[in-house]
């Protein structure tokens, strides 16, 4: 086993009907705000060269149960956020995982209900294989 990243966000990762709704400015706005968020929950923990495979653990708690593919569509920015910087694709990348393709990436989404908004956040734990 590897090195591992666990990062504490105050926000609860957005279900997809959601974000497909947002006018992309606004998307692009909650994209950068992400970005900041995951950089300041890694506290200086962004490896020198990207996880070339890694397993992301995302545990998102909040006060209704998601559907399975609406939390797992959800993820995409998330995930665009913890790969490598890219000028036209992923432009808040950080470098954290190399690809999130299957071959480099295991996702393991998790759903937890909790009884009030103040208990809401995610977890992302980030292992390397």
């Amino acid at each position: 086993m590897g090195r591992v990243i666990t990062l504490e966000l105050a926000s609860v990762t957005p279900l997809l009907n959601r974000t497909i709704r947002l006018h992309w400015s606004r998307r692009r706005k909650k994209r950068l705000a992400l970005a900041w968020e995951v950089k300041v929950a890694a506290m200086g923990n962004i490896p020198a060269v990207p996880f070339a495979r890694a397993r992301v653990s995302v545990i998102r708690r909040s006060v209704g149960t998601p559907d399975h593919d609406g939390f797992v569509g959800g993820l995409k920015d998330l995930l665009d956020v913890l790969q490598p910087h890219h000028e036209k694709r992923r432009p808040y990348g950080l470098g954290l995982i190399a690809n999130d393709n299957p071959g480099c990436l295991v996702l393991e989404p998790v759903a937890k209900r909790v009884g009030a908004r103040v208990y809401q956040g995610t977890t992302v734990i980030i292992e390397e294989l």
